[in-house]
């Protein structure tokens, strides 16, 4: 448990007494927003090898910034096993209003692992774990519009925090209110390179805006300031994420700008914020606004994502897999569509890997050529793979989508482990630019089946049980349903009346039903 005590030394400095129980370190911070990491102080005091140590940070979106600046002469410490213990002056604080009931300056203590870095490591899987052990002494906000607020974003920055999110930022296209010079174009802020940047000139509200061609939900934006001049400028820029082309700066506000060290890359939340257009800019008269590199990151709920595609044919580099990349191809097509060759009944395949009830499938057409390719092009879901999957019940038949939209096709919850698109027809192509796939599952992820063998051989031996497994192993896995797990529940029991007791096989990943369908017909085996 951590605890913390204010002891007044003046009007502007507080000198405060932390002590706790960690193995890494314990820590404080002080906001006078009622927000937490909004340009906070963050006093931790750290067990370093059996050694009080005291670092004070600047805590900005999650990110802490040390204070090389710090006194070590206002600090003293102490450790004892994992008893941690220190005395350290906040500065600039008026002690009187801290202590008032109505305050507008709160601490939020935390706890948390510490190796031999400046700044104890942030823990990135839940928010409580971003923070520490969350525990907050503001006296103005309940503790339920507190649990609201962390479990609106939680899933946002769990997911996040996994690697699931996506940069989708270079797949539009950026503009800006003005042009420095030749050199400074609104696109440089997607080129991945923080050494080239976007320059407006100095005027009112100068604005960046990029237009991701369709609408997605923002997970966080990031942005990079300039290295090596004018690192000011950012100051009090507005984030807005939202869906008016007309009038940009009307759209919602994510995030509020208030510094940006030179070269710097600092990270906002926008908390899934919905809108095709992210803006950038600078409220006021005589502003500049330069971005050296901006990112959008958006997590996918495409099913398709990261599984296992294959074509009927390739052209050139158009491969099956940049069908499901995320990026819908309105930049380079041939960098991010999939196509066949021209021929006979072309088809496009992607493995869920488990059965899902699929409720609706997004088709994005090739925006720079050819939407016609598309017409006729039928949806089909299901669990075979005779006729390369493209026997499987069709969802819909696609009479066309325009050059650049995605068309969304209902699915009506149709069960099934692999989409395919098929053209049937010859001399036809395929061109697909983005895949998505939505619905609920794995619907199972284990079976219990009972079989009755019929068997000269007794299951009661080992070898015997582990020889049935492994074929049946093999007979699933030629019908297509890899990543399947086979095992005995429980031993069979012992013969009675010179029968073999009926034993249990565990699948996992597998239904009943589906298992009937492959071993049915299986000479010497039937299910009950």
């Amino acid at each position: 448990m951590t605890k913390g005590q204010g002891v007044n030394r003046n009007s502007d400095d507080l000198t405060f007494e932390l002590s706790g129980d960690a193995n890494g370190y314990i820590a404080v911070g002080l906001s006078r927003d009622k927000k937490e990491g909004d340009d906070d102080t963050v006093y931790s005091c750290v067990n370093d090898n059996g050694k009080a140590k005291f670092i004070r940070a600047t805590l900005n979106n999650a990110i802490l910034t040390p204070d090389k600046t710090f006194n070590p002469g206002s600090f003293s410490g102490s450790v004892s096993s994992t008893k941690i213990q220190c005395i350290f002056v906040a500065t600039g604080l008026n002690s009187s209003t801290t202590r008032a009931a109505n305050t507008n300056t709160f601490l939020y203590f935390f706890t948390g692992n510490y190796t031999n870095d400046d700044v104890p490591p942030r823990k990135k899987t839940t928010l409580d774990q971003m923070f520490g052990d969350f525990h907050t002494a503001r006296q103005q906000t309940t503790k339920s519009t507190r649990e609201r607020a962390k479990e609106k974003i939680l899933k946002y920055r769990e997911r996040d925090s996994l690697g699931l999110s996506v940069n989708i930022a270079a797949w539009g296209t950026a503009d800006q209110s003005s042009l420095y010079g030749s050199g400074w174009a609104a696109q440089n802020a997607l080129d991945g390179s923080s050494s080239t940047c976007s320059h407006t000139n100095t005027q009112s509200d100068p604005w960046w805006t990029l237009d991701l061609m369709k609408t997605y939900r923002v997970i966080r934006v990031t942005i990079t300031n300039r290295p090596e001049c004018c690192a000011d400028r950012i100051n009090g820029a507005e984030i807005r994420i939202g869906n008016h082309s007309s009038d940009l700066l009307s759209n919602p506000v994510c995030a509020v700008v208030s510094t940006i060290p030179a070269g710097a890359t600092y990270s906002y939340s926008c908390r899934g914020m919905e809108g095709r257009y992210v803006t950038v800019n600078i409220p006021g008269t005589s502003k500049t606004l330069t971005l050296c590199e901006v990112g959008v990151y958006v997590i996918p709920g495409n099913l398709a994502t990261g599984r296992t595609v294959t074509q009927s044919s390739t052209y050139d580099l158009w491969f099956a897999e940049q069908a499901i990349d995320l990026d819908p191809g309105f930049v380079q097509p041939w960098l991010s569509c999939s196509a066949t060759t021209g021929q006979a009944n072309p088809w496009w395949r992607v493995d869920l890997r488990y059965i899902y009830r699929i409720s609706r499938v997004v088709i994005t057409n090739r925006l720079d050529c050819c939407p016609e390719r598309i017409n006729g092009a039928e949806i089909h879901i299901g669990n075979s793979l005779e006729n390369n999957g493209n026997n499987n019940p069709i969802c819909a038949v696609i009479s066309s989508i325009p050059a650049g939209v995605s068309s969304t096709y209902t699915c009506n919850d149709m069960e099934g482990r692999y989409v395919n698109l098929f053209i049937p027809g010859d001399s036809r192509v395929l061109n697909l630019c983005e895949v998505e796939v939505y619905g609920e599952g794995p619907l199972l992820k284990k079976t219990f089946v009972k079989m009755k063998m019929k068997s000269s051989s007794s299951l009661s031996e080992l070898e015997m049980r582990a020889q049935l497994l492994s074929q049946l192993q093999s007979a699933l896995e030629e019908r297509g349903f890899s990543d399947i797990t086979l095992q005995w529940s429980q031993p069979p029991k012992k013969e009675v009346t010179r029968k073999e007791a009926a034993p249990v096989i565990w699948l996992s990943g597998l239904r009943n039903r589906d298992l009937q369908q492959i071993l049915g017909g299986s000479s010497g085996i039937s299910l009950t």
